[in-house]
């Protein structure tokens, strides 16, 4: 949506709305209001998680998305590291307790995470 609305702002600019007054401070106004909404879906994990756990997306929609700024990546995959560890991790612990020695010692989904992030040693 920023995408658009910053089209919007370059089309007002050179004065493809001259003949609709009003229109550049909507525009603006539209602008401002969706960035604020951006930058707290950025700081939510839980955009990010939903993103992450979804099929189609997985972290390649922010590789993609955010390919020009790879901090943002990053910062999204420690958030969801964190979330897992903090949160459902030991919880997974105390429910999969198994006497066999020979099951695997890490659940799919924490191998999963340990082959996207960067930050597993």
């Amino acid at each position: 949506m920023l995408d658009h609305f910053e089209g919007l702002e370059k089309q007002a600019k050179n004065g493809d709305f001259n003949n609709h007054p009003g229109i550049q401070n909507s525009i603006t106004e539209a602008w401002n209001k969706t960035k604020d909404y951006y930058v707290k879906t950025d700081i939510s994990v839980a955009w990010v998680t939903a993103l992450v756990l979804h099929p189609r997306f997985k972290f390649e929609f922010f590789e993609d998305v955010w390919k020009d700024t790879p901090r943002f990546v990053t910062s999204s995959r420690a958030k969801f590291k964190k979330l897992w560890t903090d949160q459902y991790r030991p919880e997974m612990g105390r429910v999969e307790q198994s006497p066999d020695p020979e099951q695997e010692k890490v659940s799919y989904l924490e191998s999963v995470l340990n082959k996207w992030s960067r930050t597993v040693q």
